[in-house]
């Protein structure tokens, strides 16, 4: 079989996949961004105070903060050799990883420079929606996957078309090195399915927060039940970071009772926190021995967190 029979059979392989169901979660997303971008116009529209400006300008930072920029590195040194390089170099998306090599940077700064200079062609096509989400993903096919609406089969016959790695070594990565966190925060995206996850915009463990919801930036955090019968939550920040504005604890006494969804939350404040503290020792519920008791009136039913995030 030749390479152009191989390419085909990919091609069919690939449109077999993307059956009706598929179809239609693309089209209810497209649909949602056009919706979103048309309230967004009529509120700019409907603007009659200066109250409702300032409160709209603010929207707008907020976007332009969390939003994962689609522009190349402020480095204009290096800006200038990816676009040197990418001149002489650069045919298909496979010749970003070559470019990024020889630099030493990432493949998604290439890509984003690129892109930015019109090297990479943008389209509504399922091929390109993968492509870029496989660069702004860091290459992980799960997150790629939840990105694009996709099953993971499909996102990795659409990659290996293009001769990109599904890069199947992130599934076993993180089946080997799961922790109770990633598992909290798997469970958060499950139950705040409309949360934008930092995870995917900047890079997995970022140290400032976890996710954003309504304009608030939640850290997720999850504790095991010491031998006192107590969970310890880290509450820790470098001097000058930014401090999230809600901690959302998952309480359980091991792993096994949070996949069998028997566990507590708590949605916890910034303001409740006393600022010196790096250590959050939560009691068991109902108990009179520690003074961090009190947290306990911050419980949330994990029905309710998401309808909770949507009015705070």
């Amino acid at each position: 079989m030749n390479t152009e029979q191989v390419t085909l059979q990919s091609e069919i392989t690939t449109a077999k996949l993307m059956n009706n169901e598929i179809r239609t979660k693309l089209n209810k997303m497209r649909d949602k961004v056009a919706d979103f971008h048309q309230a967004r116009q009529q509120v700019k529209e409907n603007i009659t105070s200066v109250e409702q400006a300032i409160k709209f300008e603010r929207k707008e930072k907020a976007m332009q903060k969390y939003v994962l920029p689609n522009k190349p590195p402020t480095d204009k040194d290096l800006e200038n050799k990816i676009i040197q390089l990418a001149k002489t170099k650069y045919e298909t998306w496979r010749d970003i990883e070559t470019i990024a090599q020889e630099l030493g940077v990432r493949a998604g700064v290439v890509y984003l420079t690129l892109k930015h200079h019109s090297f990479i062609r943008q389209t509504e096509t399922s091929d390109y929606r993968v492509v870029d989400a496989y660069y702004r993903c860091n290459k992980n096919l799960g997150l790629i996957a939840e990105e694009v609406g996709f099953s993971v089969w499909v996102c990795a016959k659409i990659l290996e078309k293009h001769s990109l790695s599904p890069n199947w070594q992130t599934y076993k990565n993180r089946a080997n090195s799961l922790s109770v966190g990633d598992i909290g925060e798997e469970l958060f995206r499950k139950l705040v399915p409309e949360a934008v996850d930092m995870n995917v915009f900047v890079g997995e463990n970022n140290p400032r927060f976890d996710f954003i919801v309504n304009e608030k930036t939640i850290d997720v955090k999850t504790a095991r039940k010491n031998r006192e019968g107590t969970h310890k939550f880290r509450i820790r920040y470098q001097k000058g970071d930014e401090i999230p504005d809600y901690f959302c604890l998952f309480v359980a006494s091991d792993e096994k009772e949070i996949k069998q969804n028997n566990y507590a939350i708590l949605l916890i404040p910034k303001e409740a926190i006393p600022a010196e503290i790096t250590t959050l020792p939560l009691p068991q519920k109902g108990s009179l021995k520690s003074k961090y008791a009190v947290y306990w009136d911050f419980e949330v039913p994990p029905d309710s967190v998401s309808s909770m995030l949507g009015i705070i």
